[in-house]
């Protein structure tokens, strides 16, 4: 099945490790299942139809049929083609939550936004901010369009190098949208960093948008995607 967008635009999505990533990454993945899926089920409920019809026009032949061999020859292509269409039931679609990050020092994923009426895609880099990795981070970086900062809303220090990642993407990338993003809002009463810091540091770095979400409810998870869309279509 061909995946239909209008653009296409690749995405890093950086942070210390323990923020979410990880979780964000199954997150996407869970999506992507359940996109492939509706669209595969699409396509096997057109396939049905078809075997539908195949097996009725078969069962109308045989009701007309008196010899016996030819009858058993019908019967037979019936019994394949329902065969064939109880398989097509039977297989199913699971994307693979399996992370590369920790060999690779990178997971690949994608998400489609709907924005003014087309339909972006954005393939999604998650990027290891492991030490092995980061002679790697030029090349990962490069040809961004955008970039998204993750930080843990209940670890002060998690907060500590997003000025170096800042400078990192520009001299790579120079003045692409990045939006600061507080992860674990379902952690509120375990919070450490308060909604004036991050908003001090989104000034201080000169960071496009700063939002909070939870990955593991969902909650504005969504909208973040959307709204990094609409700086990077704007």
């Amino acid at each position: 099945m061909v995946e239909e967008y209008d653009y296409l635009c690749k995405v890093i999505i950086i942070g210390d490790n323990e923020v979410g990533k990880a979780t964000l990454f199954k997150y996407l993945n869970k999506l992507l299942s359940k996109e492939y899926d509706q669209r595969a089920l699409e396509r096997v409920e057109e396939i049905k139809k078809g075997l539908d019809k195949k097996i009725d026009d078969y069962l109308i032949l045989r009701g007309n049929t008196r010899r016996r061999i030819k009858r058993k020859v019908i019967s037979h292509k019936i019994d394949k083609l329902i065969e064939r269409k109880t398989t097509l039931e039977q297989n199913t679609h699971t994307s693979s939550n399996i992370s590369t990050m920790l060999t690779n020092g990178l997971d690949l994923s994608h998400i489609n936004v709907k924005f003014g009426g087309n339909t972006v895609k954005l393939q999604i880099w998650i990027l290891s901010t492991q030490e092995r990795f980061r002679s790697m981070f030029p090349m990962f970086i490069r040809g961004s369009l955008g970039a998204i900062i993750i930080y843990d809303i209940t670890n002060l220090s998690s907060l500590n190098r997003i000025s170096e990642w800042c400078e990192t993407i520009r001299e790579n990338c120079r003045n692409i949208p990045i939006i600061l993003v507080g992860n674990k809002l379902d952690l509120e009463d375990l919070r450490e960093v308060s909604i004036e810091q991050a908003i001090k540091i989104k000034a201080e770095d000169k960071i496009s948008d700063f939002l909070e979400i939870s990955v593991k409810t969902g909650e504005k998870v969504e909208i973040m995607f959307e709204r990094f869309t609409q700086l990077l279509m704007t």
